[in-house]
């Protein structure tokens, strides 16, 4: 990972809630409710790196990029919850992105019922986000 997308000190959350979600809660969990406090926690993310940026405003292609780059981490800290939940707001959309956390979640340090449990709900989620529709 590079030092842009360690730099913590360079992001300030307004409301915290929403970082976990993607380790607590499935894919049907995201009513229209949810899916906008995830998209008002990304929102208040503020970053200086590009890559971080281009998530934020909500390009799955970035999101995916910053899960690519990190590395399976041994606990979940902020960088963890942070970049998990740029890509969270991207798999409401994107076929990929949703993909991409089903997989990542997998290779998470979580209880591997859960890990389980999680993952199945992103993979069953892929190609109905058409159906739900987009967020605004």
């Amino acid at each position: 990972m590079r030092e842009d997308d360690r730099r913590e000190s360079d992001r300030f959350i307004e409301d915290e809630r929403p970082l976990s979600y993607w380790r607590t809660l499935s894919a049907d969990s995201f009513d229209r409710e949810r899916r906008t406090e995830v998209a008002a926690c990304v929102a208040s993310i503020h970053a200086s790196a590009p890559a971080w940026q281009a998530a934020i405003v909500g390009s799955a292609e970035a999101a995916i990029g910053l899960v690519e780059r990190l590395k399976t981490p041994t606990s979940i800290g902020l960088q963890v919850d942070l970049t998990m939940t740029v890509l969270l707001n991207a798999a409401f959309t994107d076929e990929e992105a949703a993909l991409v956390l089903a997989h990542t979640v997998k290779r998470m340090p979580l209880d591997i019922s859960e890990r389980e449990r999680l993952s199945a709900s992103w993979e069953a989620y892929r190609g109905r986000e058409q159906q739900r529709g987009p967020l605004f």
